[in-house]
């Protein structure tokens, strides 16, 4: 299952599959950076084998702190194909879900830094 993860600006791959492997087994990883200026946007996608320990792991860090940062967490919708353009089966276009996610997290979160 991928699960979408946001409140993590300037974290690394690395920290984002310690604390998702708490709840089980993570097969992946990714934070997302804007492709001009490489600065985070604040989100990324975690992949975990288990659907049992993924919608753990959602339950259990949707709302906490996690070293000082409030965790958005949620499982990522299926990505639809766009017409147009070759795309891999397992390619990532994680840019598609940025805005329908941003607007769930600023209510989330009640901060406007999204």
């Amino acid at each position: 299952m991928r699960i979408y993860v946001s409140g993590i600006s300037g974290v690394s791959r690395d920290w984002l599959q310690r604390v998702f492997a708490g709840a089980g087994q993570v097969t992946g990883a990714t934070t997302i950076h804007d492709r001009k200026t490489r600065q985070s946007l604040g989100f990324g996608f975690v992949r975990m084998p288990d659907l049992a320990e993924a919608r753990a792991a959602i339950a259990r860090l949707n709302g906490q702190i996690v070293d000082g940062r409030c965790l958005f967490v949620t499982e990522a919708p299926m990505r639809t194909r766009r017409a147009g353009g070759a795309q891999e089966e397992d390619s990532d276009n994680f840019y598609e879900y940025r805005s329908s996610f941003q607007s769930s997290a600023r209510r989330f979160l009640h901060v406007g830094n999204y």
